[in-house]
């Protein structure tokens, strides 16, 4: 699977995944390359695996603080 994370593209595998109603999936990727979820230039915070839930248009209904989706899944 690819797409964007926090605005950061990666590749990666779903681990697992498990319907939430009839339109949503509830998600655990495992990235192929750690992704650095922090903006700061002093510190960063890699994270190789991530949780989310996406709809049927493969994005987070979970925003960042510019109206961004957190998750963004590719076809």
């Amino acid at each position: 699977v690819s797409g964007q994370y926090l605005g950061h593209r990666f590749t990666g595998e779903i681990k697992a995944a498990r319907s939430i109603g009839s339109t949503h999936w509830a998600l655990t990727l495992v990235f192929d390359q750690a992704v650095d979820v922090v903006e700061s230039a002093h510190f960063s915070n890699l994270r190789r695996q991530v949780n989310c839930t996406v709809g049927p248009d493969g994005r987070s209904s979970a925003k960042t603080s510019n109206g961004q989706a957190q998750m963004v899944l590719e076809s």
